[in-house]
């Protein structure tokens, strides 16, 4: 009723003259702002990822825990599953204790 041409919206694939090709695509805003914002940052985001993550924050986490594999090993040699053994040792502490603190009196 209020328009004329049945066709308002142009079809895809039709060939459009430069100024409704700019308006159609928006002044190409939205590719515009891929290249210069969106690409450099996946870029930036890519090379910290491999150089900051990769060889700085997982070494430190991965020695972290090796140090604790490591050190885990050295201890379980001192351990013996023997109970009296373990008994005299915190005893003998203790008694030491007492003796040392005595003397502050």
């Amino acid at each position: 009723m209020y328009v004329k041409r049945n066709n308002v919206p142009v079809e895809e694939g039709v060939k459009l003259n430069p100024v409704h090709e700019v308006v159609y695509h928006k002044y190409f805003v939205d590719e515009l702002y891929d290249r210069i914002i969106v690409k450099p940052l996946y870029w930036i985001a890519s090379m910290l990822d491999s150089m900051v993550e990769r060889l700085g924050i997982d070494r430190l986490v991965n020695s972290a825990g090796n140090t604790v594999v490591d050190g885990s090993s050295v201890v379980r040699l001192l351990q013996t599953g023997n109970i009296g053994f373990y008994v005299f040792c915190d005893g003998h502490r203790h008694y030491s204790d007492v003796g040392h603190y005595s003397n502050y009196e």
